[in-house]
């Protein structure tokens, strides 16, 4: 009972188990935010939901255990309180690391005779990651008993620290590769023991910061220089990577995903054509580069450096709406990575409004569009609700409607009543639109 108290008494004592509380908190949800992104990139982002079930797991184990053995946890709540915040950094680094070797096929797990062995390895997933939640639960559930007439402050902290954790999150995907970002996590985590160090009073506080250090650049050194991560064998990326020929242009790191901008012999403009291109006497469509997110191709990207003939343009099965009456005007949803804006101008049209909702796709292209084009960034579902303009022509680009950008909404019927509300001379042609719906 004495002891109790001396826990519950100070409010030195509360702020410091609360900035610790909010430091676990943060570190938690950043882990939490790392393994989504990791899993997106080592296979797909369907697989990374199962953090959150992996992070409930060990959370809810902790306050199982909690309960259970209260008693020795209140009596050992000083030792617990500095250990917790050590091993939750160990055990989130060697999680990571054993994730990795996990030998999971998400690919197996949708074929009807091998998905019951890959059920095994997800279980390894829950093995191997779950103790990290489980001690940050416990790490927090524990404060919130021992200082539980101090409660609400600390739940106020919890939350704190998950909410800047969350932030914080999408300035480092934006600056760190999605395979180091649990470096980052165990950096902040490693402020809580040097915290306590801090604040510890005689030669302990020496000891506990020369443990911290010590485990800190052990964690750092294995998640940067022994990292096994990889990306799934599977992936559109994956094998140009492994092409000796294939080039890096650019990488683009940000919270939308993790951009490769490759160039190698593979890379075209992917565009329907018809079978005669030859006898129109018509080159055939450039070379371009190829724009990858988190290992998936996401589209083709014109380069200045590929000019060719634009007479492909007239084999296009694309051209056929241009060619049925004049277009003046005409609005590109989608720009297929800059590609129509290109390929429309040979067709006579006075202005062109292309709509690109990639950022990406937008900032190669910004500076680089002919003076009539006007290029917005907005997405389909806000610039047909806000403008006033009308088109002779609504041209939906081939990457844009497989989804990519957000493309379903083109194919709603809300979209499609969107685009004719839009379009010049729709009168004359009701009884068409209305026989074809």
């Amino acid at each position: 009972m004495a002891q109790m108290v001396k826990l519950d008494a100070g409010p030195a004592r509360t702020g410091r188990v609360g900035l610790a509380v909010s430091l676990v908190s943060l570190g938690s949800i950043a882990f939490e935010v790392a393994l989504t992104r990791y899993f997106t990139v080592a296979s797909w982002a369907e697989y990374g939901y199962w953090v959150i079930s992996i992070a409930m797991v060990g959370l809810a184990l902790s306050g199982v255990v909690l309960a259970l053995f209260r008693t020795f946890f209140l009596s050992h709540f000083n030792v617990f309180f500095v250990v917790l915040p050590l091993a939750l950094a160990g055990l989130m680094t060697a999680g990571f690391h054993a994730a990795t070797f996990i030998p999971f096929n998400p690919i197996e797990l949708q074929n009807p005779f091998l998905w019951k062995r890959q059920l095994g390895y997800v279980g390894l997933y829950y093995v191997a990651l779950s103790p990290s939640f489980f001690c940050a639960g416990l790490f927090v559930g524990l404060s919130f008993t021992a200082l539980r007439r101090h409660i609400t402050t600390l739940y106020a902290a919890d939350l704190m620290g998950a909410g800047i954790g969350a932030v914080l999150m999408l300035p480092a995907m934006a600056l760190v590769h999605p395979f180091y970002l649990v470096a980052v996590v165990v950096g902040a985590l490693a402020l809580v023991p040097l915290a306590n160090a801090a604040m510890a009073a005689g030669r302990g506080r020496f000891g506990l910061a020369g443990c911290t250090v010590l485990v800190l650049i052990c964690c750092e050194a294995s998640l940067v220089w022994w990292n096994h991560a990889s990306m799934f064998e599977y992936k559109d990326a994956y094998p140009l990577l492994m092409m000796p020929e294939n080039k890096v242009r650019d990488t683009i790191k940000s919270p939308r995903g993790y951009d490769l901008v490759l160039d190698n012999f593979t890379e075209r403009r992917d565009l329907p054509l018809t079978n005669n291109l030859s006898l129109l006497g018509a080159e055939p469509p450039p070379r371009a580069y190829g724009l990858y997110r988190d290992g998936s191709r996401v589209t083709s990207l014109i380069a200045a450096e590929f000019t060719t003939d634009s007479s492909y343009v007239q084999g296009a099965l694309s051209t056929l709406p241009y060619l049925m009456r004049p277009v003046d005007t005409v609005l590109l949803i989608g720009t297929d990575g800059g590609f129509r804006l290109a390929e429309v101008q040979p067709l006579k049209v006075r202005a062109i409004v292309g709509l690109e909702s990639d950022a990406t796709v937008r900032r190669r292209l910004t500076g680089h569009t002919p003076q009539d084009v006007q290029l917005v960034g907005d997405a389909p579902q806000s610039f047909l609700a806000r403008t006033r303009q009308t088109f002779d022509l609504i041209d939906t680009g081939d990457d844009f409607l497989q989804g990519i950008n957000g493309g379903t909404f083109g194919l709603t019927v809300e979209g499609i009543e969107l685009q004719l509300d839009l379009l010049h001379k729709l009168a004359a042609c009701e009884h068409v639109f209305d026989a074809t719906l």
